[in-house]
Parts: C-alpha cells; sequence; structure tokens
C-alpha cells in the first residue's frame, strides 16, 4: 500500500492499467520536502524482469536525489 510506498520512495506497478506494462517512479521534492513533480520509466513487462527494474529504480532514486537537492529540499 502507500504505506510501502513512502517508507521504500518509490512505486512500481505490475499489469495494473495495462496488461503487459511495468512502471517505476520516484518523487522529486522541493523545500520543505513536498512533491513537486516525479520520474517515472515504462515500458513492457516482457523486456524488464526483476533484476532490470531494481537497476531502473536504483537510477531513478539518485537522479529524484540530485533533482531534489537543486530544487531546495533536505534528506535527513
Amino acid at each position: 500500500g502507500l504505506a510501502r510506498i513512502r517508507e521504500a520512495g518509490y512505486a512500481i506497478s505490475r499489469d495494473e492499467l495495462i496488461k503487459g506494462a511495468v512502471a517505476m517512479a520516484v518523487p522529486v521534492r522541493a523545500a520543505g520536502g513536498k512533491v513537486m513533480g516525479s520520474l517515472v520509466v515504462y515500458g513492457p513487462s516482457a523486456r524488464l524482469d526483476d533484476a532490470r527494474v531494481q537497476q531502473i529504480v536504483a537510477l531513478l532514486l539518485d537522479a529524484s536525489r540530485e533533482l531534489s537537492a537543486k530544487a531546495g529540499a533536505t534528506t535527513d
């Protein structure tokens, strides 16, 4: 649920809206920690196995931290 997503810092959707599709998303935060946007990668599940999804999530989290820092967000 949402609590797990908030704790992990990312969301993964498989076959929720479109069968055979997977999406990964991370928030981008502004000063004060408010979400100002998101980064998302979406593609066919046939090309995005669990290992690849985790690689992409790691890249998204890195990009999110960088963009959030530039937008004035701080980490605790």
